[in-house]
């Protein structure tokens, strides 16, 4: 069954029979709830889905997962790709095999879709008519250094004075996020809708860069042992003038004083000989990711 509620969120159960119904948003707490979710998570939940075009709360047994969706362009300016119109595809979930997620995106049969997956999923994605977004730009035997994004781990020193914070970096504001979703729009549009869900993540933890101009700006967030840097993205312009190396050293410094010993975050591949030079490492036992693409309809039901 899939329920449907205000247009946007669904969920899922016995994923071979499918039947929409229409409900209240009022029911949604009510809903939830039955699905064993505390408080904390269902403020969350009702936090995150309102950034979404589509969201999917998959139900298979006693396991939960998540696919959550903007409608966009995707536009790559580093990958120079360009793919109109997309369901721009992400998703989560614990022991939700994906197999079962993938039977979800046949149902919605809306392409073009692009997805981020992990490498050790990509053979899975393949045999349901995705492809490696990378051979639509270039030769299938070449990987587009861009098109593969790896983790990377700093570890953070403790001893006073190791890092340093420049006054042009502050913490980010509200008013801050419709110039930065313009700089988005220009400079890296495939991610400008989460500009404002990234910021919500934690937004004590989002700095600006602003000698009078917003140059650059970082989006991270507080976790239990490390801080996780979702992105940073400075103005074409101002590029190659350290300021994403002031943004990552603020970073660290903020670090410090949460006395978090880890920062963590997800990097393009070419960019991790510029990362390195600031202490960055990849950390190999994490697998990296790739972004693929289903354009013709085949694989799905």
């Amino acid at each position: 069954m899939v329920v449907k509620i205000e247009k946007f969120i669904y969920f899922i159960e016995n994923l071979g029979s499918m039947k929409y119904y229409e409900l209240q948003k009022k029911d949604l707490e009510n809903i939830l709830s039955e699905m064993e979710f505390n408080t904390q998570e269902l403020t969350a939940i009702q936090k995150d889905m309102k950034h979404y075009d589509k969201y999917y709360i998959i139900v298979s047994e006693k396991n939960i997962g998540f696919i959550k969706i903007w409608k966009q362009t995707f536009k790559d300016p580093y990958m120079k790709l360009q793919i109109d119109n997309c369901d721009l595809v992400s998703f989560k979930g614990g022991a939700i095999l994906v197999s079962q997620f993938i039977d979800v995106l046949d149902q919605i049969f809306c392409i073009p879709q692009v997805i981020r997956c992990s490498e050790t999923d990509v053979n899975e994605f393949a045999k349901r008519g995705f492809e490696r977004i990378e051979d639509k730009i270039c030769k299938a035997t070449t990987i587009h250094p861009s098109s593969v994004l790896i983790n990377i781990v700093k570890y953070v020193k403790f001893s006073q004075g190791q890092y340093k914070s420049l006054p042009q970096i502050r913490q980010m504001t509200p008013e801050d996020i419709t110039s930065i979703t313009e700089i988005f729009k220009k400079e890296y549009p495939a991610r400008y809708r989460a500009v404002r869900l990234l910021y919500e993540y934690d937004k004590s933890s989002c700095f600006v860069y602003d000698d009078g101009v917003i140059k650059g700006a970082l989006f991270a967030e507080l976790r239990e042992d490390h801080l996780y840097v979702h992105q940073i993205l400075v103005k074409e312009e101002f590029r190659g003038k350290t300021v994403s190396e002031s943004l990552l050293g603020h970073a660290y410094s903020y670090a410090q004083q949460k006395e978090k010993g880890l920062i963590r975050g997800t990097i393009r591949g070419n960019l991790l000989k510029y990362y390195s030079r600031m202490g960055v490492e990849e950390d190999t036992k994490l697998p990296k990711s790739r972004y693929l693409v289903r354009i013709s309809p085949v694989g799905l039901r």
